[in-house]
């Protein structure tokens, strides 16, 4: 949706590999009819599964400024900071799609990296996805704490809920490996001493 004016709104997504996050873009209209991009703000806590969800989500929120707050449509910087009040923050470095239809390997070209942990997914899913349920159950129930406490630390850090859901699984992976392979019981103090370090990565266990 936008405003038929020297400033135009819109919502549309991003990807940054983990899954798709609501974009919301200001642009100044010159006399020329030309857009320069005033700015660009994103919320690193709100991911969708879809494309078409997070622009619904983007244009949801557009939508409710201007029904609610009118005040805001024709003040853009107010309008920004009412939205980084409510989480948003500014997306500083980003590589615009030619089309909608295009995946972020297309959009990015040759600087194109998978995200982190895309290799271990794609080659053991099941384990991959098991890994998750168990980071997830473990952020649901609130046991160990540090799960959770970790959890919003890394949110805070920047990452992406998907991406600091990998980087716990990583210490859940490094106490199976211990407890399946080196027949060690469960230590929930070195557990939590692991979740503590990220985003570093734990040591490889050994027996």
């Amino acid at each position: 949706m936008s405003k038929e004016s020297k400033v135009e709104y819109s919502g549309g997504s991003g990807d940054d590999g983990y899954g798709f996050f609501p974009v919301l873009t200001c642009h100044n209209i010159t006399s020329q009819g030309k857009k320069r991009l005033r700015w660009a703000l994103y919320h690193p806590r709100e991911q969708y599964k879809t494309k078409d969800d997070a622009v619904a989500a983007a244009e949801a929120r557009i939508e409710v400024i201007f029904d609610d707050h009118q005040d805001l449509v024709a003040a853009p910087d107010r309008f920004a900071s009412h939205l980084r009040a409510r989480g948003f923050t500014d997306l500083k470095s980003f590589f615009l799609a030619k089309n909608f239809e295009d995946d972020r390997r297309t959009a990015l070209g040759p600087i194109y990296q998978p995200a982190f942990g895309d290799e271990a997914a794609a080659s053991d899913p099941e384990l991959h996805a098991k890994v998750i349920e168990i980071v997830e159950t473990q952020l649901t129930e609130g046991k160990p704490e540090e799960t959770r406490r970790t959890f919003e630390r890394l949110i805070g850090l920047g990452n992406s809920p998907e991406l600091s859901k990998r980087l716990i699984g990583l210490c859940v992976a490094h106490e199976l490996l211990l407890q399946f392979v080196f027949k060690k019981p469960f230590d929930e103090a070195s557990y939590a001493a692991n979740l503590q370090k990220l985003p570093d990565l734990p040591d490889m266990p050994g027996p």
